[in-house]
């Protein structure tokens, strides 16, 4: 099969459960995330983006190639840092990110350094909305590459992975129309449930996703809802799917939601029915939550068991 791309950042996680005591650094960031679940997952894979020559440029190379993941694209940039974000985690359960990116290689990456066959022997883009806020080159390079694989009849997947601290004075003030040039023209579109409020200005999920369906090409809109599951909106159905949260040991939940957009494509590429593909998704994720790092997660059992045989349990859920 074939596939993504992404551009990349780091993320350093500290853990403030106790004063001074942090753990990491780990490889990360949410296009990246992303894609090393596809690859794990098996499915033919390529990143686009860019690192520092580092010790942290360095690490993410690693563990995407570990994972199967093409970094040939991948653009080192001399002296100039990888992009780092500390990721600060409070007692309530919320988080703080602190990014460095504008100045670093992430707000570098440029329409320039997309290479146009590349991209089209793929049958998939995926483009995080972080990357869209970076900086005016690095949104410029994701529109240029939405319209290559549009060009090649490939589809889009879309996460807007909204984070207000990324905003930069190029690109504040226009979120909404910024992240639209990309639905419009997106296969699935998967946002939370505050961020498809936030984007289309419309409290009601429904009438949300009436809005996106009316002025899209959307085939599915999935909305992660955390550890209530998720709901996947279809333009002639909807169906809710839950999860399970039952003794599960919460230690890290950053990247959960990159972990589920690209188990839910897996599930799409392969042709589940959509209730399988959900139930997969929010598995896959909620494995991420019980280790400490956003790329950690360990899903080969849940992949195992779903290719040997699902019984759909109940339907009851459809709304």
């Amino acid at each position: 099969m074939r596939k993504y791309h992404k551009v990349s950042t780091f993320i350093i996680n500290s853990m403030l459960k106790k004063l001074f005591f942090k753990v990491g650094p780990y490889p990360s960031g949410a296009p990246a995330i992303f894609i090393d679940t596809i690859g794990k997952l098996g499915l033919k894979c390529g990143f686009i983006g860019t690192v520092g020559n580092d010790d942290f440029g360095k690490l993410i190379l690693e563990r995407l190639s570990r994972d199967n993941v093409d970094t040939s694209k991948i653009k080192i940039i001399n002296n100039i840092s990888t992009g780092l974000a500390f990721t600060t985690y409070f007692n309530d359960g919320s988080r703080k990110f602190i990014y460095y990116i504008k100045e670093c290689a992430p707000g570098k990456f440029n329409k320039e350094m997309l290479d146009e066959e590349y991209i089209g022997q793929f049958s998939y883009l995926h483009i995080s909305g972080n990357v869209l806020l970076f900086s005016k080159s690095a949104k410029n390079a994701c529109y240029r590459a939405s319209e290559i694989i549009k060009k090649n009849n490939g589809k889009i997947t879309f996460d807007p992975n909204l984070r207000l601290e990324i905003l930069s004075d190029e690109t504040s003030g226009e979120i909404n129309d910024i992240f639209f040039y990309i639905i419009e023209k997106s296969f699935i579109f998967f946002p939370s449930k505050g961020e498809i409020e936030f984007i289309s200005g419309i409290a009601s999920e429904k009438e949300a996703v009436k809005y996106f369906f009316d002025k899209t090409e959307l085939k599915y809109i999935v909305i992660k809802k955390g550890s209530e599951g998720s709901t996947i909106y279809s333009r002639d159905n909807s169906i809710h799917v839950p999860t399970n949260d039952d003794n599960l040991i919460k230690k890290d939940p950053t990247g959960a939601g990159d972990f589920y957009c690209g188990a839910f494509l897996y599930g799409i590429i392969n042709g589940w029915e959509l209730y399988k593909i959900g139930d997969f998704a929010n598995q896959v994720g909620r494995e991420t939550i019980s280790v400490v790092g956003p790329m950690e997660g360990n899903f080969e059992n849940i992949l195992q068991k779903f290719k040997k045989g699902y019984l759909i349990k109940s339907l009851k859920e459809t709304i």
